[in-house]
């Protein structure tokens, strides 16, 4: 080989080498470029979406402190698809000691009691709903395999005794629409995921040693030949739990590649010159696409996020561009109408270059007026001039917690301020009296029989009887008073600044009188009346809870005395009540220290004066109080229920009575039981009885059912049956106190009955005309074309014993025969040890020959 030759390969080999050399760097630095690129383009996609997620955590920061002063009494009402539309998975309230009182959400937002118990105590944990949590807090909870946005805010309105706060959290799921907006943001492929279930992504693992060492970004190739960068979120706690990945092609190797061999084309033709042409322009080619890649990014997100989004020229005072969701909800405004709303929000300074926001009204020519929340951010543009309207439209938000705030303070039928409205406007009033020293009257009411009315009607027509007595309330006050139903068919009303104490009855008459006109329900007029208490600040009381319970206390006592009038309340109805609820514990423990004891009052028969049996009457030896009257405790044993317990131990009691006569070896007498109707009510009254007999040995026949004629007429059906029960099992039936206005013939023939006892109101006037007398007569005589026994009640002078003997009555009964008596006393009777002290009445009355049969009934007969 020739010297030039070896000097040409010299040179060629030279040459090639470094050719060879120069290309391997260039490619070598292109390929490290193009990755460089890719990588500063990655990054900032990822900024980009850290943005999104801290400015969704700060919407939900901002819907958390709006809903926290919302009553938590209201908050159940806001259903899934409420919670959808303020942008919420999931809302609980959880009580200063972290129990979630208030939950809502579906199951998929594991947030609350539906969760596994770990979700919830980690919430509880990490976003301070225990005692002493303070301030709002917001971050990313990692829950399982899920990752949720949370917000919790401090609800001072549910402070406990202590002063502590209940805690508000609300939830916003990090998958589904949410990954579908920050991929809307970068463009690429990009999620949340805990940091905790990252074997499905061996490229996170592989970058997760450099993001624990602080590394912001990692970028590492993924399996598939793709390329994923990934940052750490740290979750509310403080600890790395959340990776935010995204995936995008690898368009580094492509483009590197290409640039590689369009160098080695241009080394091969134009040499080292080329090679440094293709450097240049291939750093100038990277730096346009990034610029192109931003601009890109910035457009579509401009243009695909919700919000509106408005550049503003402060110094001109004109839009320079909006966005399509800006123009939306301008709605048909011109850009200089729009620009006259937006100025003075955006020519305000900007403090310390810091977004301003502010709520604000838009009035549209359409007509609708939207609630739009308008956040004002400077732009980085040296002089200010330029400034960024981020709009929102937060109307449908406003009506819904305008919704929920309405169903937390009224009624829902009525649509009246509720309990915890009225209290709220009780306590403001009594505040103002207090400085004003003026009088504040609490008139406390409810209608009477409703439940008769809803019983008959139906529920329909009763609520529709409740909005009409309400309208008619709401005509009977002034302006400033306030109307609320607490429930049921109870309403109260506040009148505030009250002249005097008397002002307040006027308005409880004023009531009574609207009330008692007819209602018109369902085609008919019915007639209702109601019971009023009245109380009135200061002299019923300083406070909220006092004046309540003493008007409560009044309307009470209002219902005592007959129903259908208003009642002032007097220090003495205090201690009326104290006095009975002493006396319904004292009767608890009455009928288990064996304090009650029978007296019997004889029955005599008017023609002969035997005696034909006793009424076993009910008494009450307190320790305490001595002997109460019947008139006392039966009310008290009815209204409490236990007159149930009080007639089965007078049924008991008489029957052991009977039994003891029996076994003594005396005759066999009669003891009448009153029932009551609450027994009536029990379905096995029946099965009762007959224990009662079986128990104490006590024959059937011996026993008297009493029951009054207002029981028997009430409950009819019921009663025909358990009085037929008792008849077949040889009990004799009476209808007590008969006469007095419910009983007709078709009921006397269907009632199993013995024998009629008159009520002493016809007695009592029996002596005072010819048309009184007509009337006992004519009971007699029916009751005996009946087939039925008649017993005088309340017979009391030797003048009614003779009318009554002359008309032929059965059975005579009453303190001019003989008081009610100790069971002794009624045993000596039995026994005829002395002549009983009616003797001398008939001794008078009757023929010669009938004294000789009176004289052997009260003689020893055994």
């Amino acid at each position: 080989m020739s010297v030039s030759r070896r000097i040409q390969w010299s040179i060629g080999l030279a040459v090639a080498g470094l050719v060879a050399t120069v290309g391997a760097g260039v490619a070598a630095f292109v390929l490290a470029g193009a990755r460089d690129a890719q990588t500063r383009a990655l990054t900032e996609a990822l900024v980009h979406a850290r943005a999104a997620v801290t400015a969704e955590l700060g919407h939900l920061s901002v819907s958390a402190g709006a809903f926290a002063g919302i009553d938590a009494a209201g908050l159940p009402a806001l259903g899934p698809a409420q919670l959808a539309a303020a942008g919420i998975d999931a809302l609980v309230v959880a009580d200063p000691d972290g129990r979630p009182v208030v939950t809502t959400g579906s199951q998929d937002g594991h947030i609350g009691p539906v969760a596994p118990a770990d979700v919830w105590d980690r919430a509880r944990i990490e976003l301070a709903l225990r005692p002493g949590g303070q301030g709002p807090r917001t971050g990313l909870l990692v829950a399982g395999d899920a990752v949720f946005l949370v917000a919790a805010h401090p609800m001072p309105s549910e402070a406990d005794a202590a002063g502590r706060a209940s805690t508000l959290l609300l939830a916003r799921r990090a998958d589904g629409a949410h990954a579908d907006r920050l991929r809307a943001v970068v463009g690429s492929s990009i999620g949340l995921h805990p940091l905790l279930g990252l074997a499905e992504f061996p490229d996170v693992q592989r970058g997760l040693p450099a993001l624990m060492a602080g590394q912001p970004v990692a970028v590492v190739p993924t399996d598939d030949g793709r390329v994923a960068a990934s940052t750490l979120f740290t979750d509310v706690g403080g600890r790395p739990a959340v990776v935010l990945r995204l995936v995008a092609d690898a368009t580094h190797r492509a483009f590197a590649l290409e640039t590689v061999a369009a160098v080695a084309l241009g080394l091969l033709v134009l040499g080292l010159l080329f090679l440094g042409i293709v450097h240049w322009l291939a750093r100038r080619l990277t730096s346009s696409l990034d610029a192109l890649a931003d601009s890109e990014l910035a457009r579509s997100f401009v243009e695909q996020t919700s919000e509106g989004i408005v550049l503003v020229d402060r110094t001109r005072g004109t839009i320079v561009r909006t966005n399509e969701a800006a123009q939306r909800m301008f709605g048909g405004l011109t850009p200089a109408e729009a620009a006259q709303w937006l100025g003075p929000l955006t020519s305000a300074p900007v403090d310390g270059g810091r977004a301003m926001a502010r709520e604000v009204s838009l009035a549209r020519p359409d007509g609708r007026n939207l609630d739009i929340e308008v956040a004002v951010h400077p732009l980085s543009n040296g002089h200010q001039r330029i400034v960024c309207a981020v709009l929102r439209d937060v109307s449908e938000r406003k009506q819904v917690e305008q919704r929920i705030r309405h169903q937390a303070y009224h009624d829902g039928l009525t649509q009246l301020p509720n309990r915890a409205l009225f209290n709220d406007r009780l306590g403001v009033s009594l505040a103002q009296a207090r400085r004003a020293r003026e009088n504040v009257g609490v008139l406390l009411l409810d209608l009477d029989h409703f439940k008769t009315i809803n019983d008959t009607m139906g529920h329909d027509l009763g609520d529709e009887l409740l909005v009409q007595a309400s309208d008619r309330i709401r005509r009977c006050v002034r302006d400033g008073d306030t109307i609320a139903r607490l429930g049921g068919d109870e309403f109260v009303v506040l009148l505030p600044r009250l002249e005097n104490p008397t002002q307040a009855g006027t308005v409880a008459e004023r009531i009574l009188n609207a009330l008692r006109a007819p209602f018109g329900l369902g085609g008919r007029e019915v007639h209702i009346s109601s019971s009023i208490g009245v109380a009135v600040h200061p002299q019923d009381g300083d406070d909220a809870s006092t004046l309540f319970r003493n008007a409560d206390l009044a309307m009470y006592h209002a219902k005592q005395q007959g129903r259908n009038a208003w009642m002032l309340h007097d220090a003495s109805m205090n201690e009326q009540a104290a006095d009975l609820l002493e006396l319904k514990t004292e009767l608890l423990y009455a009928l288990r220290n064996d304090e009650l004891f029978l007296e019997l009052q004889p029955q005599i028969a008017g023609a002969t004066g035997e005696l034909c049996g006793f009424e076993a009457l009910v008494r009450w030896r307190s320790p305490k109080r001595g002997i109460v009257p019947p008139g006392r405790f039966i009310p008290v044993a009815e209204e409490t229920g236990l007159i149930l317990a009080v007639g089965e131990w007078v049924l008991r009691a008489a029957c052991k009575q009977v039994r003891d006569w029996l076994d003594a070896g005396l005759p066999a007498v009669r003891i009448a039981v009153n029932f009551s109707a609450r027994q009536f009510l029990e379905r096995d009254l029946v099965e009762r009885v007959e224990r009662a007999l079986n128990e104490t040995g006590c024959p059937p026949e011996l026993i008297e059912v009493e029951v009054t004629e207002s029981i028997a007429m009430k409950h009819a059906d019921r009663s025909v049956a358990a009085l037929q029960a008792f008849r077949r099992m040889g009990m004799a039936v009476a209808l007590d106190d008969f006469g007095t206005g419910y009983s007709s013939l078709a009921y006397l023939r269907q009632f199993p009955l013995d024998r009629l006892k008159m009520d002493r109101a016809f007695i009592k006037e029996m002596t005072a005309g010819d048309n009184s007398r007509t009337m006992v007569d004519s009971i007699i005589s029916l009751s005996h074309s009946l087939g039925l026994e008649v017993c005088a009640e309340g017979v009391e002078t030797p003048e009614q014993i003779a009318i009554l003997r002359t008309l032929g009555c059965d059975l005579l009964q009453g303190f001019g025969l003989a008081r009610p008596m100790p069971a002794h006393d009624a045993t000596a009777i039995v026994r005829a040890e002395h002549p009983p002290r009616w003797a001398s009445h008939f001794e008078t009355l009757l023929p010669q020959e009938s004294l000789s049969r009176l004289a052997r009934v009260f003689t020893n007969v055994h």
